[in-house]
């Protein structure tokens, strides 16, 4: 099985932290080689990541990939669990990915711009988007260690990597305790730090310029 994706995207680390969680073996197709570049090219014109290649089957999209591990490579750790609560789960998983990380990368490829071509009124539509999520998921918390509840699942490897940057490009406010104290234990969880560090020679890469920290 071949995973190509770069540690420092987002979306990479979300598959990479299921793979990790239930380590699943896998080959890792850095996309800083030219040659796994290439290859991802001939597999997916739009050449977005991550993507798994299983034998003949090409795996688009973190969250279909995540789904596609559990079906095919099940671990101690149910990503998607049964029932009303595989329907939360999924129902944060598509909150983290389009309500946190969307605006957080709309303010960081802002920056990416030309100064002429930089979209202001778009940067303060996202962070006022994030300001209303960060207090919804700061009392969407109340009582619970994790984004669902008390297990690790998918919901999880969404959270991490789109809070870890979105409180570089936007902070959480302080008066945020619970999503402040999630993030803190997303960061500490084991596969979560492994992504995390993957990802350290790459913080360069930051338009914002990553903060001293995490």
């Amino acid at each position: 099985m071949k995973l190509y994706a770069h540690p420092f995207s987002s979306y990479s680390q979300k598959v990479l932290i299921a793979l990790y969680e239930n380590a699943i073996p896998f080959e890792y197709r850095n996309l800083e080689d030219p040659s796994a570049s290439t290859e991802l090219a001939s597999l997916w014109p739009l050449k977005r990541f991550p993507i798994l290649v299983d034998q003949d089957r090409t795996i688009l999209e973190a969250s279909t990939i995540i789904d596609y591990l559990q079906i095919h490579y099940p671990g101690p750790v149910c990503m998607i669990p049964e029932g009303d609560a595989g329907v939360e789960v999924r129902m944060l998983d598509r909150i983290f990915d389009n309500y946190v990380m969307t605006p957080m990368q709309k303010i960081v490829l802002n920056q990416l711009r030309p100064e002429p071509d930089r979209d202001s009124y778009g940067v303060t539509e996202a962070r006022g988007l994030l300001d209303k999520i960060y207090a919804w998921l700061d009392e969407r918390l109340a009582g619970r260690t994790w984004a669902g509840n008390e297990t690790f699942t998918l919901a999880d490897c969404a959270a991490a990597p789109s809070l870890f940057y979105a409180d570089w490009a936007h902070e959480i406010p302080p008066a945020h305790s619970r999503l402040r104290a999630y993030r803190t234990r997303l960061l500490s969880h084991p596969s979560v730090a492994r992504a995390v560090d993957d990802a350290r020679p790459y913080r360069k890469y930051f338009p914002l310029g990553a903060p001293d920290r995490d």
